[in-house]
């Protein structure tokens, strides 16, 4: 529960966590998750990651403290599992984003749309999250279904590129490689990422309002 009581006070105090550091001080007594979360730049990066997710759907009344206590408990059972960490962060209660966060880019299409939005949590770490749909019509343009595709984490960025795997190795894994574009981003997943025919891949160019995804 300190992570979270620590979560309040950066709020409160509009004060952000060090660059590479979590969103938690790790320098008082620790426990073994907090521990390998400060020892690791990725964890730590996840951990800023989710303290800036938390206060934004919170605004949208999208999670619950309650919901983030019992999360913080689950997340404290893997001790010093890095695996184990990384998964309880991308099995955040807060998922999908339905609220801004960061800067926001769209690949338009009439009925595969997708939308992206990301942005820098320090030492070239990223947040980011990313949905898109596709729907299926029968002979006479009713929708038959419309399948969803979301991913939201964090990658590190180093000259333009950089590579997001919810379970490295594992080959049902959610994998994206992110490559900066002229004005906006290249995305290109490995098929495991949404539902039937879905796909994140294409060019996301900077979100204009009033525009069809």
């Amino acid at each position: 529960m300190r992570a979270l009581a620590a979560l309040f006070a950066l709020l409160l105090m509009g004060a952000a966590a060090p660059a590479n550091q979590p969103s938690f001080s790790c320098t008082r007594t620790l426990s073994p998750s907090e521990a390998a979360i400060c020892a690791s730049p990725e964890l730590s990066a996840w951990d800023r990651a989710i303290a800036l997710f938390y206060v934004v759907q919170r605004k949208h009344s999208q999670i619950t403290v309650a919901q983030q206590k019992d999360w913080l408990s689950v997340r404290d059972l893997c001790g010093a599992d890095h695996t184990c960490l990384r998964r309880s962060f991308a099995d955040w209660p807060g998922f999908p984003m339905v609220a801004p966060f960061g800067a926001s880019f769209e690949r338009p299409a009439r009925y595969d749309g997708a939308g992206l939005e990301i942005a820098p949590i320090g030492s070239g770490w990223y947040a980011f999250s990313v949905q898109a749909i596709h729907i299926v019509f029968d002979q006479r343009g009713k929708i038959l279904t419309a399948n969803e595709g979301t991913a939201a984490g964090v990658i590190f960025i180093t000259a333009g590129r950089g590579h997001f795997s919810i379970d490295p190795g594992d080959e049902y894994s959610c994998e994206i490689d992110f490559a900066r574009s002229r004005d906006g981003w290249q995305l290109k997943d490995n098929g495991q990422c949404g539902g039937l025919n879905v796909t994140l891949t294409g060019n996301y160019r900077p979100f204009r309002a009033g525009q069809r995804m």
